[in-house]
């Protein structure tokens, strides 16, 4: 039996990992007789290939299972080095990747591929995105770099004021005995943030009531 194994990540603590899940259950059931097996869920960034809970679907996966994401940087903003590593692995298990906004890659819902053309250009186009992924992730973090030093020469570089207010406001919303869910709606973050926030500031939060 071939499991569909749904992968989802997100960079940092205050993104959700969990956003892309209902549109990657709606993706598979346009599918007949198709359904989500596991969703392997996760706060880290892409750029490392040490990811606790993408190492789990690989161990767990069987020959044939597919490795379903919304798009590729959701999988990789990897080195082209790590980015070998990950296909070896996958290969190595016979998984097969889905991504949902590349179309190519949707005849493995099929269960049935076996255009060996097919299969080529899937993989070169694969190769691409991740290619894709990794620079914008390059480009992403030299502009906010540039941006940072650009605003420090200018004088103008405050640092992150905006997590501090979402910090306090955090701190006194806690102190005045609401729970992680309305402080989550308040400031954004996720619930698991919320609760390492809490134990962060436990002192301060205790000391407010």
């Amino acid at each position: 039996m071939i499991f569909i194994r749904a992968y989802l990540r997100a960079s940092t603590k205050d993104q959700d990992a969990n956003r892309a899940k209902q549109s990657l259950k709606d993706f598979v059931a346009n599918f007949e007789n198709k359904r989500i097996a596991t969703f392997y869920i996760e706060n880290i960034t892409g750029t490392t290939i040490e990811r606790p809970e993408l190492m789990r679907l690989l161990e767990e996966s069987g020959p044939g299972d597919i490795l379903l994401i919304e798009s590729m940087d959701r999988l990789t903003r990897l080195t082209a080095e790590n980015w070998e590593e990950l296909k070896r692995l996958l290969s190595d298990n016979k998984i097969m990747i889905v991504v949902v906004d590349m179309p190519s890659t949707h005849v493995h819902m099929s269960g049935s591929f076996d255009n060996r053309i097919m299969e080529i250009f899937n993989n070169m186009f694969l190769d691409l995105y991740a290619e894709f992924a990794y620079r914008d992730w390059e480009r992403r973090k030299k502009v906010t770099r540039d941006g940072i030093e650009k605003a420090k020469q200018e004088g103008k570089y405050k640092g992150r004021i905006a997590n501090q207010e979402k910090h306090q406001t955090l701190i006194r919303m806690f102190s005045e005995g609401k729970t992680a869910e309305k402080v989550s709606e308040a400031t954004g973050y996720t619930l698991r943030h919320c609760y390492q926030l809490k134990a962060k500031y436990r002192e301060e939060i205790l000391s407010d009531k």
